[in-house]
């Protein structure tokens, strides 16, 4: 299951902050940049489109 993060406060948009917020609650996801395949780091764009999201 995939979450948008977009609808959150500033400080939970990001998929690595609430990652930390939620492992504080002792909840675990994954945040969505880590599906985000790019090997290599070949493409361009500065921040992921799975970066707001969780898994």
């Amino acid at each position: 299951m995939f979450a948008s993060l977009e609808g959150l406060p500033d400080p939970l948009r990001n998929g690595l902050d609430f990652f930390r917020a939620a492992l504080a609650q002792q909840v675990i996801c994954v945040p969505g940049e880590f599906f985000d395949v790019n090997p290599g780091k070949r493409r361009s764009h500065p921040q992921p489109p799975a970066a707001a999201s969780c898994a």
